[in-house]
């Protein structure tokens, strides 16, 4: 069966630890989805409203406990999704998202050894229950990620800089709880192998996206 949103316009995030491509995996699709004259919108977490913004230059800036880092990112989230990704999945408009809850869990959570359950409830408060249509797991060993340094991929951001320094073990715990939820819920997610060229990467991204569009 082809996949289908439940809004209007189907919402899409991104997923993976650092170096995986998500930004620039992101833009590729948005610009993909505009050659077909689709409304589209690519916004980023933290990020794009006012609060998650401030909240972003936070987490860049300090050496907060997993706890801090969470609720801030809650508080960023539950933002975004009344001021931006509900009412333009409501209204028609495609939303995809750099990072979205799943990211709290990975790293918080598997990560910085936060009670997943308290997580995901929190993450259900933040996002009012709703989770996004597609879920996009750009999945590479922290080994390979840990060492691209691409001028042209953005995914290893200012806010992801402190996690970066972070030991390998971290980030070894953070893709295991990746690849846990997406075999958790197989229908949202999809593990794509972001090793390859990023032209690649995105062709891989497409074939599951451009379902929503029946193209």
């Amino acid at each position: 069966m082809p996949r289908k949103s439940v809004h209007k316009a189907p919402f899409i995030s991104f997923e993976g630890g650092e170096g995986a491509g998500k930004t620039t995996q992101a833009q590729l699709l948005k610009q993909r989805i505009e050659t077909h004259q689709i409304p589209v919108l690519l916004v980023r977490e933290p990020g794009t409203t006012p609060l998650g913004e401030q909240v972003r230059n936070i987490i860049k800036t300090s050496d907060n406990v997993p706890a801090a880092d969470a609720l801030l990112f809650m508080a960023a989230r539950a933002q975004l999704m009344n001021d931006i990704i509900v009412p333009n999945i409501q209204t028609g408009t495609t939303v995809i998202c750099d990072r979205f809850a799943d990211s709290t869990i990975a790293y918080q959570g598997y990560g910085g050894n936060l009670n997943l359950d308290r997580l995901r409830h929190a993450n259900e408060l933040a996002t009012d229950e709703i989770k996004p249509d597609l879920t996009v797991l750009l999945d590479v060993p922290p080994e390979t990620g840990l060492h691209r340094r691409d001028a042209d991929d953005e995914s290893t951001g200012e806010t992801q800089r402190r996690f970066e320094e972070l030991p390998l073990r971290f980030h070894r715990n953070v893709r295991r709880g990746y690849i846990e939820m997406a075999r958790r819920e197989p229908a949202r997610w999809v593990r794509i192998d972001a090793s390859k060229e990023p032209r690649e990467v995105a062709d891989d991204v497409w074939r599951h996206v451009a379902e929503f569009f029946n193209l």
